[in-house]
This record gives structure tokens, sequence and C-alpha cells, in this order.
């Protein structure tokens, strides 16, 4: 079962996931349109799309390197993205794309970024897997009881720096570099940080590549450091949403995004 079939898997039981979080702290009335009552989409967002096609693309660097140690090929990995990108575009749903945004110059975008990705990341010393799919217990830290959701996602990669030292290895693409304030403030690398023991993975460290999507675009890598504290404060986070899912609490962020949300429409109709 690779790990796209894994996580769909996973995803069959009561779970919740980084995302959802997310979601629901930036407009709980999305998280409710989208994940409890299942509206449509009216449409995806462009960094989406574009993003589901670039990590495909890459995955087939590290799925190589976890089979025969052997460095893909750039043609492997553009063709990889190119197919995945074709998908995105034909899927019937309708992308929004931005005022200077067309199919083929994100396409042409997207080719770069894989090229400045297979000529700058770092190999590791051993790849033992690429799209690893969790689920851990997630507990209440006001009762001390254990949620029903699971938190379930996956690694975009685990390796080993030397023998015995994983890495969880974290890509994303961004419009922009990342402030130091953003890095430490991510939930979702807290959250794979404190995850990570909890799947048998020792001695952890986390591996951000950020794939700018400057002209010409940009790869820049960190190695973001979470302790306990972090850990807490995503539990907290964690629990504080769930509760409020619990209690119905669902309401309209209103602000600059709703103009963009796929789900613009069907909240302004309620």
């Amino acid at each position: 079962m690779n790990g796209n079939a894994a996580l769909a898997a996973l995803r069959r039981d009561f779970h919740t996931s980084v995302a959802a979080i997310e979601t629901y702290r930036q407009c709980s009335k999305k998280f409710e349109l989208h994940y409890l009552r299942k509206v449509p989409p009216e449409h995806r967002p462009v960094q989406l799309a574009f993003g589901s096609a670039v990590h495909a693309g890459l995955s087939i660097f590290y799925e190589s390197l976890k089979n025969s140690r052997l460095k893909p090929s750039l043609d492997e990995l553009q063709a990889g993205f190119v197919e995945s990108w074709k998908d995105q575009l034909d899927s019937g749903q309708p992308i929004l794309m931005g005022e200077s945004d067309t199919p083929e110059s994100l396409e042409r975008l997207g080719l770069d970024m894989i090229r400045v990705f297979h000529e700058s990341a770092p190999v590791p010393y051993r790849v033992l897997g690429s799209e690893e799919a969790f689920s851990v217990e997630l507990d209440d830290v006001v009762s001390g009881r254990v949620f029903e959701e699971r938190l379930v996602g996956s690694f975009d990669g685990v390796a080993e720096d030397e023998p015995g030292n994983h890495v969880v290895i974290e890509i994303k693409t961004a419009s922009r570099r990342w402030s130091m304030q953003r890095l430490q403030d991510d939930l979702q690398l807290s959250a794979y940080s404190w995850v990570a023991p909890l799947v048998g993975l020792k001695n952890v460290s986390i591996c951000l590549l950020i794939l700018i999507k400057s002209t010409p675009p940009k790869l820049e890598i960190f190695h973001p450091r979470r302790d306990k504290k972090d850990h807490q404060m995503f539990l907290n986070v964690a629990a504080g949403v769930l509760r409020g899912i619990r209690a119905g609490a669902f309401y309209q962020a209103l602000d600059w995004r709703c103009k963009t949300c796929p789900y613009h429409q069907s909240c302004r109709s309620l």
C-alpha cells in the first residue's frame, strides 16, 4: 500500500488533522461547510492544486532514494509534476488562478522549481519512507481523557542523517520567504515533532524545505527546533479546537480570505 492509499485508509476512521485544526482556527464556518456538511467547494485554490502537483513530482525523489538509494533524474521528477498538474487541470473542478496565472505559466514555473530542488536538495544518508502516513491518539488537556478523533496525517519524507538519527522531511511551496516568526509559529512542524517519537522514530530532527515561487525559484532549507513547550502548545490548540467543534461553535471569520474562499457563495447564502 503506497503512502496516499495508507493515508486514505486511515481517514476512513473518525479523525482530525493539522489541516482541519488550522482550518477551524482560520474560519470555523469554513470548517463546518467542508468537514461536517461536506459542501462541494466552488473551486480549488491554485496554491493547493499547484502545490499538490509539485509534491507529486518531488515524492519520486524520495521514493527512488528509498528503493534504490539512487538519485532520480531531473526528467523523472519533471515528468511526475507535469502528469500531476495535468490531472489537477482535468479534474473537473475549477481552479481559481491569479490574474497573471495561466496553466502554461504555472507549468513552466513548476518545472523550474523541480529543477532547483533536484540541484539543491540534500540527499539524506538513508531514506526510510515517502508520504509516510500516521495515526496517533490525542488527549484532552482539560479532562485528561482521550478524544475519539485520532490525529491522522503523513510525513513528506522520513530519513536518517546518520544511523539511529531520524529526520522528518517537510516540503512546502510559498510565494515569498518565510519569516523566522512564521517558522517558529508553524503548528504543523510542532505537531510532526510531537508525533514522530510516538510512531517509533528516535533522535528526531526536522528538515523543512521551502520552494519559493520567485524568478528564478529558490530553495530554502531550515532545521527548526521544537521542544516540549511547543508540543504542549499544539496539544492545547488541538484540544481547544475539538472542544469548540463539539460545542457547535461555528461562525464566519469575515476577513480578506473570504473573497477567494472555495465556500464563499455557500457561506453567504446561509
